[in-house]
Parts: structure tokens; sequence; C-alpha cells
């Protein structure tokens, strides 16, 4: 393994569990993991088509042997060769592809989204939204430096999980039923009772007292996040504009904000915006004075715009914390976190943003 690659890094570049989202993000800032990528089952067409258009030597070389292997399986030349495992040294020991179904790798089939390019200083617009003073960022990063992002429902690993819930869900209402039932027995059995002793003679009324019902304890909330048990593409509609056109992941977190792991990271989803800080950040990328310590990205859903700049403090001072892989959403809004970068958008129309120490741009889901 070559001295400058990450080992941590090189694992989840090779790794067929890593999500689409995140082999993106890895393609896009780390070109020595680029090989690895190539060869991981996980790697989605649009991604591959896109190294297959970098003309690096290393890349190329992964895509055939890639190419290769599906062939074999697919016309059962090679005996065993769809449990085999094959090893390519592109300067990443210990690399496997396993084989899997798909065509070749030429010039992506849709269009890259145009970005922000770092440290270009922006013009003054209105809007009094955080980050004001900045124009709306085009949608998408810099042509050519970022693959395109992965379709919804990469990793397939996550859509079992749909079944699961669905059943739980189906049940409950099953238990919900059948205790409903009882309670509508035992009701009736008790009025009948009653009736049946008033018939006949004079009744002594009693009284009986009530037992006093004690007061629950008041639990503190803990910043442990909680699971949505809404499915994507149950959201309700608002109106005939608000069609549901990129749904959170399954399994997503409810949370109307959070932090990273590394800490560096804070964002909040409110009823019109979602906006996200970030710490130790590149100033020249966000155009920020030195004195401020902040870079800040903001998308407002009623403007449908992207804010690009600075800001004072964090966000949010939660210590909810939401990790690498996992996924929140509140409000029509989703977040998804990776060790490269947090990536946002609303359900509603797709747009979003992605912001890491590095800098930040807007996307189109």
């Amino acid at each position: 393994m070559s001295e400058n690659v990450d080992p941590t890094l090189a694992a989840r570049a090779a790794d067929p569990s890593t999500s689409g989202a995140e082999l993106q993000q890895l393609a896009g800032y780390h070109p020595e993991l680029r090989p690895a990528i190539a060869l991981n089952p996980a790697a989605y067409p649009d991604l591959l088509n896109w190294l297959g258009a970098l003309g690096d030597a290393d890349v190329d070389a992964a895509l055939a042997s890639r190419r290769a292997a599906e062939e074999a399986a697919a016309t059962g030349g090679m005996a065993g060769a769809a449990d085999e495992t094959q090893v390519l040294d592109v300067g990443l020991e210990g690399t496997t592809v396993l084989p899997v179904s798909g065509g070749g790798y030429g010039v992506p089939a849709g269009p890259v989204y145009q970005g922000v390019p770092s440290g270009v200083p922006v013009g003054a617009t209105g809007g009094g939204a955080p980050g004001a003073g900045v124009p709306p960022a085009a949608w998408g990063p810099p042509a050519g430096a970022m693959p395109a992002y992965p379709p919804y429902g990469v990793p397939a690993q996550n859509k079992s999980n749909t079944g699961l819930i669905v059943g739980m869900i189906v049940l409950g209402l099953i238990l919900l039923g059948m205790l409903g039932g009882i309670l509508l027995l035992l009701t009736s059995k008790d009025k009948n009772d009653g009736d049946a002793a008033g018939q006949g003679g004079p009744q002594t009324t009693q009284t009986s007292e009530t037992p006093s019902e004690t007061k629950s304890e008041t639990q503190s909330p803990t910043p442990t996040p909680t699971r949505s048990t809404q499915e994507p593409g149950d959201e309700e509609s608002e109106g005939p504009d608000r069609v549901v056109r990129a749904p959170a992941p399954s399994g997503a977190y409810s949370l109307d904000e959070f932090r990273t792991v590394s800490g560096a990271t804070a964002c909040i989803a409110a009823d019109d915006y979602v906006s996200c800080t970030v710490q130790q950040f590149n100033a020249g990328a966000f155009s920020c004075n030195p004195s401020q310590e902040l870079g800040q990205v903001y998308y407002s859903r009623s403007e449908d715009e992207l804010y690009i700049g600075c800001a004072g403090r964090p966000e949010t001072d939660t210590d909810t914390v939401l990790g690498y892989g996992e996924a929140s959403e509140y409000d029509g809004f989703a977040c998804t976190a990776a060790d490269s970068g947090t990536t946002c958008w609303d359900t509603y129309s797709g747009k979003g943003f992605f912001i890491s120490k590095q800098g930040a741009y807007g996307v189109n889901r």
C-alpha cells in the first residue's frame, strides 16, 4: 500500500458495504483511492463512467479487470469465475474485486452539475438570511471535479429494512385492534352487570374512593436520536407543488439538529430552511475574513436559493451526534453524514448542498 494512502480511507474505498454517496466523495477528494473504488462492487454506473473518462492508467486497468470479471461471470467461460476473488495491484495492496453485473464505463450518461469554485469572491445580494451578501450558488461541483451523485436507492443493503419496518407496523396495528376489542367486550359486560343489578327493589348507594393517580416523573431529554417510522415516499403532500422527489434514506433518524462525529460540523433544519456551519475550515473556500471562525452554507426553500458564506458561531450547540453513514430527516429536509463531508437537501425539490472543511457547493438530487 502506498505511504500516501490513509489505511482507513483505503478500507472504506474497497468495502462493498460502503454507500454510493461515500464512494462519490472519496473519488472526488482522494485520487489515490480511485483504482480501489473502480473495483468496488458498490460503485454505481455513473461513478464508473466518470472514472473511465479521467484517462488515469491505474483506474483504466482496474476498470478493465472489473469488466473482464463481469464478462467471465456472464458467459461462464471461466470455471468458478463468479465465486473467486481477483486481486489487482494498483497501488492498494489487498484490494479485491467481486463480479457484478453492468456494462462498459465511458463518458457519464448524465450531466455533471456545475458548482462554486473555492475561493472565488462573491458580490452582494439581499435576503437577510445567514450568509447574506453572497449570491445564490450554481448547482453542482466544478465540471469534472466530482462524479455525479448516486441515484436514490444506493446502497442496496438498506432496502432490507423496509420489509421489517412494514411488518412491525402491521403487527402493531393488529395488536392494537385486539386490545381494543377486549376493552370493548369488558366495557359491555360491566354495563350489562350494572343494568341487571338495578332491577328489583331499592338499592343502597355506595361511594367508593378512586385511587389517586401518581404523576409520572418528567424525564430529561437525551441526545440519543430516534428512528423515524416514516418510509420514503410516505410524506404527506401539502399542495400540488409538494411532491416528494428525493426522500430521506430508509431508516433515517428524526432530527432537527445534530453534530457530526468529528464535532466540526453542526446542522439545523426548520420549517423553511436547512443550514450547516463548519469549524477549522479553509477560509479561502468560504471567502471569509480572518476574524470569522466558521464557514456556513444555507438553503432556503421559499426563496429557492443557496447561500455560502461565514458565521460567528456554530449553527447549534446540540450534543446529538449523527454518525458517518447515517441519515436524518425533519419537516421535508434530509441530511447524510460521511467522513468526507455532510450533504443536506429539500426532499420536495431535491435541491441542497454539500459542506466539508474544504468548502461547500450546491447539489440537486
